[in-house]
């Protein structure tokens, strides 16, 4: 997704979102599509062939090992698709939305993980939450989530990491 074809369609909403916000958005959009369709098909058809039922507190639990490693089939889920999204997320951020920042590539990079990383504990807890404690599915728990977390990563990065901007 090229800046020419975000900013084509700039126009239609030039009266009430700046032209960086308007990147934001597209790009998030399109990033939260990708990653939410690589959550779903893992979800839902790849992990099967790797699931183990458990009982834990007298619940049925899915379960996949990976080596002497075990996740819930949502959080192994998750983490396929952050393999994705993390480095395409980086690209967008750097490339198409924050193109007017003063930071070197290392420090953007830097700024990035940093963010991934309480990112990655925010929708870890949340996740659990919604699917555990409070018995909502694993996909729309994880798109309540996605919601949640990109105005909480759009403020961060703006008005924290990058404020140089």
């Amino acid at each position: 997704m090229s800046m020419n074809i975000v900013d084509l369609f700039y126009p239609l909403v030039r009266h009430f979102l700046s032209i960086h916000s308007f990147r934001y958005i597209c790009c998030g959009l399109f990033l939260t599509a990708i990653s939410l369709g690589i959550f779903f098909v893992s979800y839902n058809f790849l992990l099967d062939f790797f699931v183990i039922s458990q009982i834990v507190d007298r619940k049925e639990v899915e379960i996949v090992r990976l080596g002497n490693i075990s996740l819930t089939k949502y959080s192994c889920a998750y983490f396929i698709s952050l393999s994705v999204s993390f480095p395409l997320g980086f690209f967008f951020s750097k490339y198409v939305v924050f193109i007017e920042s003063q930071l070197r590539s290392i420090e953007q990079l830097s700024a990035y993980i940093f963010l991934h990383f309480l990112n990655l504990l925010l929708n870890y807890f949340l996740l659990y939450f919604f699917v555990e404690k409070c018995g909502f599915w694993a996909t729309t728990s994880q798109i309540l989530i996605t919601i949640i977390i990109a105005n909480f990563s759009y403020l961060f990065q703006k008005y924290i990491l990058l404020r140089k901007i």
